[in-house]
């Protein structure tokens, strides 16, 4: 059986991101993508607009 390999130091105090920070991250992402066109950035999630501009204000993302 091999040795477990050793993480670096910084590595070990990496937290995987909270959902809210992951849900942040996939909106500024699509965003990005589809030049902060919210109708284009919300189909390339699969969720409606509605609900895309919804996650924004959530988030205090600011629209346009």
């Amino acid at each position: 059986m091999a040795a477990p390999t050793r993480r670096r130091a910084t590595e070990a105090f990496d937290a995987p991101p909270t959902p809210e920070e992951a849900d942040r991250s996939r909106l500024l992402d699509a965003l990005r993508r589809a030049n902060r066109n919210g109708v284009e950035a919300a189909k390339s999630l699969g969720i409606p607009k509605s609900t895309f501009y919804e996650k924004l204000d959530k988030h205090g993302i600011k629209r346009g």
